[in-house]
């Protein structure tokens, strides 16, 4: 990286390459109240476990496959930040619930 200082600038390459990894693997996030299902139980249940750490990402931005692998990475995030953990069951429901709503599931 160039730069001035001690904190080095990344040149317009490296600029460039950032900006589209970040739009590529960036949070989708959605409003809680446009979320699929909004207002059933297993939406709430997402909305407000997701909500406790950052925006409510979109469910479509992952496939049914990847959901269960991103659900348990962010319990283990969970316990490390210490904001709590989900049951078993939650976090079935709440992957239930990811697989009918993603990217390449919906009807």
């Amino acid at each position: 990286m160039g730069g001035r200082g001690a904190i080095p600038v990344p040149d317009r390459r490296e600029r460039e390459a950032i900006l589209s990894y970040l739009q590529a693997h960036a949070l989708a996030a959605v409003r809680p109240r446009a979320v699929p299902e909004a207002g059933s139980e297993s939406a709430e249940l997402f909305t407000r476990t997701c909500s406790r750490c950052h925006a409510v990402p979109d469910p479509s931005q992952h496939t049914a496959e990847e959901w269960p692998t991103v659900v348990e990475r962010m319990r283990g995030h969970m316990r490390q930040q210490e904001v709590g953990d989900l049951s078993d069951r939650e976090a079935r429901a709440i992957v239930d619930y990811l697989k009918r709503a993603s990217r390449g599931d919906r009807r």
